[in-house]
């Protein structure tokens, strides 16, 4: 007896960059592979990819530290942390869909009320590195 090969019942066309951008979003340059059953899709760090989304979790927020009566000054923690929010990669690791939703995450998750205390705030500080570390560590792939 003859095997049958199966028949189609549907079939999908859809090119790889609508794949991407419906599932990844806005991504710039990228590279697919697979292995085994997984595809892999690797966004080229700029302005604006995305990837796709694994939410984070974040810390408690903590009680806001004292504010003076003239507003903290950024430093490089809060340059970084600008600049993590405008990247898609970090937003999509927060599960935000705007640079704004993660300024405000990072803000909630740090218990402060702009970024640019993280330069004066050991506390706020320190739980923003956590989040950095953990986004690094899923770019590489960990849970």
């Amino acid at each position: 007896m003859t095997e049958r090969a199966p028949s189609v019942l549907l079939r999908y066309r859809i090119s790889l960059a609508d794949v991407v951008a419906h599932f990844i979003g806005d991504a710039g340059p990228y590279m697919v592979r697979l292995d085994g059953e997984t595809v892999i899709v690797d966004i080229e760090e700029q302005a604006g990819p995305t990837a796709e989304p694994h939410c984070a979790e974040a810390p408690q927020p903590a009680a806001n530290a004292a504010h003076s009566a003239e507003p903290a000054k950024g430093g490089p923690i809060a340059q970084r942390a600008a600049i993590l929010c405008a990247q898609g990669g970090f937003r999509a690791f927060l599960c935000a869909k705007t640079e704004a939703e993660a300024a405000d995450l990072i803000r909630r998750n740090c218990g402060i009320s702009s970024r640019a205390e993280l330069d004066h705030d050991e506390s706020a500080a320190s739980r923003f590195r956590d989040v950095e570390a953990r986004y690094q560590l899923w770019l590489q792939g960990y849970d």
